[in-house]
């Protein structure tokens, strides 16, 4: 039984990491293309108010999407550091991303009545900067051949040929810092709804969408609260067959259908079954359960899991028996 409560354990940090080191990731040839069909999208539209100001202010870390699978709630206390994450979008079109005890400047742009792109500021600005040295260079360049020209007939060849070569240079530089802004500058594509702003990064197995809110909550969020949990007395109400909807580990709320929370813990099996008589499986493990007036709980040797009903679905207190705070929902 603790085999897969290790192994459900393991994935769901892995999947919290996923998550947060998504907002690290460079831009992608989506966030691109998806940045094309906003900026269509509101070509075709219009709209009274300067869409631009629902974005000016701070937005908080609430939430992340990944791979069908929902996580809301502090994720430092899970992961054993700062988790804070911070998004701030100025008027100006500037902005600072900070995560834990790191800030980033960006850049961000209105591309639809509820969408913007945000791009790292510092890289737009280097490659500004290279350009600028690129032309510095191919203008003084170009100066000292004029002299040299002035001075005689051999030196003026020299200069052309000097010019051209500085030409070539001058445009390789800027073909350079062009493909770099292409590929490396946009790094996010972000849309706002029902004020809760989500901001698509990644690709692929690693896209995650992270959903930041200006209070840090996000109501669209399920908190799985098993202090609301009644006792099960009855036999009759609790067998049956249940299969993992979500659980929460140390204050982080994970929730999704089965096929994403089974794929999520490597394919294991992440069912629940009674039977009348006492006889249990858990995720694979055959076990015994009791039902009595103080409750039900799972049995493995001497320790008893407890199990409750929270409306329709049931509630495996694991904290007890791994050490550490965790319940799992489990739903018919």
């Amino acid at each position: 039984m603790k085999k897969y409560l290790s192994i459900l354990c393991a994935a769901m940090l892995c999947a919290c990491c996923l998550a947060l080191g998504a907002c690290t990731s460079g831009g992608s040839s989506s966030a691109a293309a998806s940045s094309a069909s906003a900026s269509a999208s509101a070509s075709e539209s219009s709209s009274a108010a300067d869409p631009a100001e629902q974005f000016v202010g701070t937005w908080k870390f609430a939430a992340a999407e990944s791979q069908g699978i929902t996580m809301s709630g502090d994720l430092s206390a899970l992961l054993g550091t700062d988790t804070s994450m911070v998004f701030t979008f100025e008027a100006d079109g500037t902005g600072t991303a900070s995560f834990a005890d790191e800030s980033t400047p960006l850049k961000w742009e209105v591309t639809g009545d509820n969408a913007i792109t945000i791009s790292g500021a510092d890289e737009a600005a280097a490659s500004s900067e290279a350009a600028a040295s690129s032309e510095a260079a191919a203008s003084s360049e170009a100066a000292a051949s004029s002299e040299a020209a002035a001075s005689s007939e051999a030196a003026s060849s020299a200069s052309s040929e000097a010019a051209a070569s500085s030409e070539a240079a001058s445009s390789e530089a800027a073909e350079a810092t062009e493909t770099e802004l292409d590929a490396d500058s946009l790094f996010a594509t972000a849309t706002l709804e029902d004020g809760a702003l989500k901001i698509v990064i990644g690709e692929g197995a690693e896209e995650a969408t992270l959903i930041l809110t200006k209070d840090g909550t996000y109501a669209d969020a399920k908190t799985i609260d098993a202090s609301a949990a009644t006792p099960i007395t009855s036999e009759d109400a609790l067998v049956g067959a249940y299969t993992l909807s979500g659980m929460n580990m140390m204050g982080i709320s994970m929730y999704g259908d089965p096929e994403a929370l089974s794929a999520m813990a490597g394919g294991t099996d992440v069912t629940v079954t009674f039977e009348k008589g006492g006889k249990a499986t858990f995720m694979g493990s055959e076990l015994t359960f009791t039902v009595g007036a103080d409750g039900a709980a799972i049995v493995e040797g001497d320790v008893q899991v407890p199990v409750k009903a929270l409306g329709d679905d049931i509630v495996i207190d694991m904290s007890d028996f791994i050490g550490m705070d965790m319940v799992m929902v489990f739903s018919k």
